[in-house]
């Protein structure tokens, strides 16, 4: 049979040969042992000491061959093979093909030869060549980094140095603009509440039973003494003086629902009047005229403050509500477009024009 050995006498190699009697072999892990024997078996005679003599070896039990130390030719225990993916590298690599199949072979060739094992010891170059390709493609990124850096990075700060500027120059001017109007507000003479009280208000605002001064101001509110001040003078004087003090609190009410006259606020809309719980003085109404639509039907007491009773009195019987007609009648009128004059007036529950009718019904 043949087996890869090296035959020679103790401190000497020689090339693969086959035997079939004593003989000197490497082990895998690099020693030297002489065997004898023919067929599938051998026994080990001589070598490593002494340790292994007497044991048997059979083929299985021995290397492959491998690449010989020394004097070329193979050896037991060869490398382990590439796989799949790294031949398909090496297939792949236009390096590769340059350097050891240009002018011999074509493309597909070399491809061929890749995939099949011929090149595998290419594989330590074509590593070092891809490592090479990734420090050079990373030096490239990096060098157009610092040319990008410096074409657009002073601009960069230059912008981000004036927003900056912009935006401190902003909070001063705010801070600025606060402090004047709580200078002018200063400066402004004492009114007295009762002085205060007799300016106008807007229309659709409740006028104030006791005007509230106005301790500051910004440029979309007033700041007013209000029910949290009188919670402020409940509570121990411990707590308002010192370090950590609470200091009095304010009720900011918005200037686009609110009447001021001479440093007081003298009127608000019902709804923040109600909400802040300041007492108004009750409203005076005037009835207002009938409209024309109203006067038509007879009853010239149409206008929307007129007495429940003969507004719906005034309302037709037949017919349709269209879409005017609640600009004509009034607000009761609102969702009911479409509906019948007849069916409005039922679903009301009781008859407007019959006796009982409370007159303030609206």
């Amino acid at each position: 049979m043949r087996i890869a050995f090296h035959t020679h006498t103790p401190g000497q190699r020689t090339k693969v040969a086959t035997f079939d009697a004593e003989h000197w072999i490497s082990t895998e892990n690099g020693s030297h042992i002489l065997i004898s024997g023919e067929g599938g078996n051998f026994k080990v005679i001589g070598g490593a000491g002494g340790k292994m003599n007497g044991n048997f070896i059979g083929p299985t039990s021995m290397s492959k061959a491998r690449t010989s130390i020394s004097g070329g030719g193979d050896m037991g225990g060869g490398s382990k093979p590439l796989t799949e993916g790294q031949r398909n590298d090496i297939a792949r690599s236009m390096k590769l093909y340059q350097a050891h199949g240009h002018g011999k072979m074509s493309i597909g060739e070399f491809k061929a030869a890749a995939r099949a094992g011929k090149f595998d010891h290419l594989l330590a170059e074509h590593e070092a060549n891809e490592k090479q390709e990734a420090e050079a493609q990373k030096a490239e990124k990096q060098s157009k980094n610092e040319a990008w850096k410096a074409k657009n990075l002073p601009r960069l700060q230059a912008q981000k140095a004036s927003r900056e500027r912009a935006e401190v120059e902003a909070k001063r001017a705010k801070v600025e603009a606060g402090i004047a109007r709580s200078e002018a507000l200063k400066k402004q003479p004492e009114y007295s509440p009762e002085s205060a009280k007799k300016g106008p208000i807007a229309a659709g605002h409740e006028r104030f039973v006791s005007p509230l001064k106005i301790e500051h101001e910004t440029e979309k509110a007033y700041g007013v003494k209000g029910s949290l001040s009188e919670a402020y003078k409940n509570l121990p004087s411990s707590m308002k003086s010192g370090r950590g003090a609470v200091k009095e609190p304010l009720e900011w009410l918005p200037k686009s629902h609110t009447s001021a006259h001479e440093g007081h606020v003298i009127g608000a809309s019902g709804w923040l009047a109600k909400k802040n719980g300041y007492r108004t003085e009750k409203p005076i109404s005037t009835p207002e005229p009938a409209t024309p639509s109203a006067q038509r039907y007879g009853n010239p007491s149409i206008g929307s403050n007129a007495p429940a009773k003969n507004r719906f009195a005034a309302m037709p019987r037949t017919g349709r509500i269209s879409e005017s007609d609640p600009s004509i009648y009034g607000h009761e009128l609102l969702g009911h477009e479409g509906e019948t004059w007849q069916s409005f007036h039922a679903n009301r529950g009781r008859d407007p024009i019959e006796p009982g009718f409370p007159e303030d019904f609206d």
